[in-house]
């Protein structure tokens, strides 16, 4: 089969978009949950860090390996490509904004900083949200049918080996909670051996021992009035450096890539018209 006819399953992207909104709709319970309870706010806050960096290194993926195939392949959507692809920098501010705000809260475990948490994911919600959508309907057809299921598979690993936060099983758990029993199973075996057991062995337990706790309601304590923007329901990113395209990458065999995985291995035990092919 040749570009321009594949049939490439892209619907697992849905999933990570899924994920990626869901956590930043969480936002002013969780932050309301660590205001009530102060000893919560280092693994709340470590949580939105990591699905900031969540966000971060799923765009890079898709700057690196999704945007240029399908502006080269697909010539006539070039100019509608680039301007979706254009809107990640769009967050490159409002994400810096949010991790200062992060790490000004988890020094300052007051209302008012839990407030500018809120208030800077909020903006980031409200950015992200349609850029999404338009990759949905636009972007995902052009992959679908311009990019090989090889291709396709490439963004996992690349996120794994991009990821530069504490707990990178955290992103791969989130999105295994927006899919089906079936494509679980299917993304896992899609995985090398290696972090399969992984996953299995490690950063599945960690990710459950974790979100549990995030997600925990208090007990045997009297609550305080939640604070009134915790009932807010709007959801702005730190800035990164755009990287520049065809940057190589360690291969999964190599040994770079080995060093990698030890790595996270580590880390895990501390803490609108679109033109399509006829």
């Amino acid at each position: 089969m040749t570009p321009g006819r594949y049939q490439t399953e892209t619907s697992d992207m849905i999933a990570v978009h899924q994920a990626l909104l869901g956590s930043l709709d969480a936002a002013p319970v969780l932050v309301t949950k660590a205001v009530e309870d102060p000893e919560r706010t280092d693994a709340i806050g470590s949580f939105f860090e990591n699905v900031l960096e969540f966000l971060h290194v799923h765009h890079a993926g898709e700057d690196e390996l999704i945007y240029p195939r399908l502006e080269e392949r697909c010539a006539e959507n070039k100019e509608l490509l680039e301007r979706i692809d254009e809107q990640h920098t769009l967050l490159y501010e409002p994400m810096e904004v949010a991790a200062a705000a992060i790490d000004a809260w988890r020094v300052d475990r007051s209302e008012k900083r839990g407030r500018s948490v809120v208030d800077a994911i909020a903006t980031i919600d409200q950015t992200l949200r349609p850029h999404l959508s338009e990759e949905e309907v636009t972007v995902l057809p052009l992959a679908s049918a311009w990019m090989s299921q090889e291709e396709w598979a490439e963004l996992p690993s690349h996120a794994m080996r991009s990821f530069r936060g504490d707990k990178p099983w955290l992103s791969l758990g989130l999105i295994m909670e927006n899919l089906g029993g079936e494509s679980r199973e299917a993304m896992l075996t899609r995985m090398p051996p290696e972090r399969q057991a992984l996953w299995c062995e490690e950063w599945s337990p960690d990710f459950d021992a974790f979100i549990a706790d995030v997600r925990r309601r208090r007990r045997g304590r009297s609550r305080r009035t939640p604070p009134p923007w915790s009932r807010w329901t709007n959801r702005r990113a730190p800035t990164r450096i755009r990287p520049e395209r065809g940057t190589p990458a360690p291969v999964e065999d190599s040994p770079a890539y080995g060093a990698q995985v030890a790595g996270f291995r580590g880390a895990s035990r501390q803490t609108l018209t679109v033109k399509l092919p006829v």
